[in-house]
This record gives structure tokens, C-alpha cells and sequence, in this order.
């Protein structure tokens, strides 16, 4: 199976002198690829995202390995349109040249660089398989809502129409009769047992924005300090437009009442040893946006098996997927409704850690790696299925 991407790693910046964001679809991508292993299967990323020289356009993919996983590292060169322009070609030559009758390919979401290689594959009669991460953004203006909007209605029909989505309500809201929801999977032994302190820590993190709840997160550290009654301490990772990490940078102090430790985005190694330290993690992305609508928060999948605490907002497939006992899923979209929530489980901390272990037992069975493989492999590999 190769699986075309748009993402890198710590390991894969270290070793190309890159610094690009390793975030939660790179970590996502490398969990599938690892529960396809689990049940014998032999993924490749295929990355057109690290940029390089353009003497390297010529040479062929460097393989490598990250994390267990085959790698292919295609060439690309230059900024924005050159370096997609480039980064399509790679595709493109990768996939006359490497791959074979029976393989899969597996397109991470609808970007624009695969179309020439997604072309060559349905002419050859085997064409690619969508991974939507995203649906097509209808509040997306300008120049790269239209790209992104074309890309997913081109590649719909160079594609199969079997489609791995992010979630059951994605496929419902795009209308794909034949769709396979993955939300990720986890790794056996990557989080250490957690000890709990005297002070609720609360990790936010991932892509911070309007959609994704900023305000709700604000406004809940802004009443709790006023407050300042219960023992809570915050922790902000990932990246955020410069607006908002004004905003954030304003709002960080590492002493007095509800202390709030902004450490941006980090290398892989740290965020795990903030996470491990962390009691509860927030998703409060907002289903009144198209974010919210098209897509599942998968940094759900990696606090849950991490065995924190669960606060989400009611979106995506998260309400039919988790029950009350197994993650705390906010009655409204509300700075008050947050609040309350985050009182509770600060005062009641024995709730907390049960919320947080019932969650993890759920979480780790449902996104194993057995689980997670076997039924993507049955999906890819489904020969019955039509083109």
C-alpha cells in the first residue's frame, strides 16, 4: 500500500534540515501505517512535502525509515506553486515507476498535487483510493478554497468510489454510499502510566483557531482566574495564526492563580512528555463551522488511549462514539458549560481518573492496531468492490 501524503516528522526534519509541522495528521498517517503491519500488509509514505534542491528532481525517491515505517521522500523544489508543481510531477513519476498490478494507493486527502498521478492510475485501470481527512471547505474564499474545492471534485472521479473518510458523519454529509470511517490507531506502549498531582493540568493543543474553540479556551481561563478557587493549571502546545498567539502570549503566566504555560509547537519528544503529564485534554472545536461539520477531531484518538480525560464538544462522530462514562462531552458550546466542567473535574478528582481509564480500556480496543489494520486492509484490498 502506498500512501501518498503531505506530511513529515521530527525524525524526517532532523534528517533533511526541515522544519515543518509534525502535527496530528503525520501522526495519524504513521499509526495507519503501523496497524497495517500488524495484520501483514506493507505500507509506504510517499512525502512530496520536504522540500529540497533542484539538481534533486532528477534522482528517484530516497527511501528511508521512520518509526518502523518505509518512507519514500520525493523530490521537490521551490516555494507555494513551484514546490507543487514539482511535488506533482514526483507523484506522478513515483507512480509509474513504482507502482505495481495488485497495489493500493491510498491518497491523503484531495490535494491538488496528486491529480497527475491519480490520472496515470485510472488510466491504467488502477486508479487511487481516497483518505478524506477533510471535506471540501464551503467557508474557504480566495484563491486556495476554490483549489481545494476543484481538487476534491477532480479527484472524486479519478478515484475509486469507495472512500476511507474521517468520520461516519463525513461520508453521510458528502454523500458516499461506500465509505470506510478510520480515526486513527494507537501504539502499544507509547504512554507511561500518569500520576496525578494536587493541580488539574489541562493540555490544549493541536491547530488553534477560531474553529477549533480558541474563544471557548480564553474565555474559561479568563472566569477561572477571576474565580480562582479550584487548583488548575493549563498547557498550550501547537500552532496558531499570529492574531491568536498575541492573544495567547497575553494570557501565559507560569505562577499565580490558574497558571498557563504556552509552549507553542514542540518536537514530538517534548509533546509527549507534556501529554504524559497532563490529566485532561480539550477538543472544543465548534460544530457550527465547516471544520466542525467535515471533519473528527482525531487528537481525540490520542488523548483518550493516552488515558487522559476527554473534554469535547458535541461534533463529528464523537457523541456516537463515546458514552458519558468514557469521555465529558460539553452540553453546549458555551464558556460557562466549559467552566462548569473543568470545576467538577478539578474538585472530583477520583471521577476524573475513572472517566479517563474507562475512556482509554474503550479507546485502545476500538483504534487497536489489529482492529484499525484489518479493517483497512479488507477495504483497500476488496477486489469486489468496483472502481
Amino acid at each position: 500500500m502506498h500512501y501518498f501524503s503531505l506530511v513529515s516528522n521530527d525524525d524526517l526534519n532532523a534528517r533533511y534540515g526541515a522544519r515543518l509541522h509534525a502535527g496530528p495528521a503525520a501522526a495519524k498517517v504513521w499509526s495507519v501505517c503501523r496497524a497495517l503491519q500488524h495484520v501483514g500488509e506493507h505500507p509506504v509514505i510517499v512525502t512530496g512535502l520536504i522540500p529540497g534542491a533542484a539538481a534533486d528532481l532528477l534522482a528517484p525517491p530516497q527511501m528511508v525509515e521512520s518509526h518502523s515505517v518505509p518512507v519514500a521522500k520525493l523530490a521537490t523544489a521551490g516555494r507555494r506553486i513551484a514546490r507543487r508543481l514539482t511535488a506533482a510531477l514526483s507523484f506522478l513519476r513515483y507512480a509509474s515507476t513504482r507502482v505495481r498490478p495488485g497495489d493500493a494507493v491510498l491518497l491523503y486527502n484531495a490535494f491538488v498535487d496528486y491529480i497527475p498521478a491519480a490520472i496515470y492510475l485510472r488510466l491504467r485501470g488502477r486508479p487511487a483510493i481516497l483518505d478524506l481527512e477533510d471535506g471540501p471547505r464551503t467557508d474557504e474564499r480566495g484563491l486556495r478554497g476554490a483549489v481545494g474545492r476543484w481538487s476534491y471534485l477532480i479527484l472524486r472521479r479519478l478515484c475509486q468510489q469507495r472512500v476511507v473518510t474521517v468520520s461516519t458523519l463525513l461520508a453521510q454529509t458528502l454523500g458516499l454510499r461506500r465509505a470506510l470511517p478510520v480515526y486513527g490507531s494507537w501504539t502499544p506502549g507509547q504512554v507511561a502510566e500518569r500520576s496525578h498531582g494536587p493541580t488539574l493540568r489541562v493540555l490544549f493543543g493541536g491547530a488553534i483557531l477560531q474553529e477549533t474553540g480558541v474563544e471557548l479556551f480564553i474565555g474559561a481561563v479568563k472566569r477561572l482566574r477571576y474565580t480562582a478557587d479550584v487548583p488548575i493549571r493549563f498547557d498550550v502546545t501547537g500552532f496558531y495564526p499570529r492574531e491568536i498567539g498575541d492573544r495567547l502570549r497575553e494570557l501565559a503566566s507560569p505562577d499565580g492563580p490558574v497558571p498557563l504555560h504556552l509552549h507553542g509547537e514542540v518536537l514530538q519528544a517534548e509533546y509527549r512528555r507534556i501529554l504524559e503529564s497532563a490529566d485532561v485534554g480539550l477538543c472544543l472545536k465548534l460544530s457550527a463551522g465547516s471544520m466542525g461539520q467535515t471533519t473528527f477531531p482525531s487528537k481525540a484518538v490520542e488523548i483518550m488511549t493516552s488515558g487522559l480525560t476527554l473534554v469535547s464538544t458535541s461534533v463529528s462522530d464523537i457523541p456516537r462514539l463515546f458514552g458519558p462514562d468514557q469521555a465529558v462531552i460539553l452540553r453546549e458550546e458555551s464558556v460557562g458549560e466549559l467552566v462548569e466542567v473543568l470545576r467538577m473535574l478539578a474538585l472530583n478528582r477520583e471521577l476524573c481518573r475513572a472517566i479517563g481509564r474507562n475512556g482509554q480500556a474503550f479507546a485502545r480496543e476500538r483504534f487497536s492496531p489489529q482492529r484499525v489494520g484489518k479493517e483497512l486492509a479488507a477495504f483497500l484490498f476488496d477486489e469486489e468492490q468496483p472502481a
